[in-house]
């Protein structure tokens, strides 16, 4: 399975770079990470099926678990990082 994942994806570059990645047809799951669970829900509403919500901070030593988990076994990841400060 090719996966994508996204950090800072709740808004801004990282919101808009989801778009278009989901659009890609060898990507099956996008995975969408940022702290606003909200802004991200409306994002996986508008990419459809294959957008997964992981409300997160990626600062959090203890949230990198989840995102592992969340990866699953046997997977391809293609890894956007958008998180930033400012």
């Amino acid at each position: 399975m090719n996966v994508a994942l996204v950090t800072g994806a709740s808004s801004g570059l990282g919101a808009e770079l989801a778009v278009e990645i989901a659009q890609i047809q060898s990507i099956d799951k996008i995975i969408l990470i940022a702290r606003r669970e909200n802004k991200l829900q409306l994002l996986a509403e508008r990419i459809g099926n294959k957008a997964v919500v992981l409300p997160l901070d990626i600062t959090k030593q203890d949230m990198l678990l989840k995102i592992e988990q969340s990866l699953g076994d046997d997977n391809h990841v293609f890894a956007v990082n958008c998180a930033g400060m400012g």
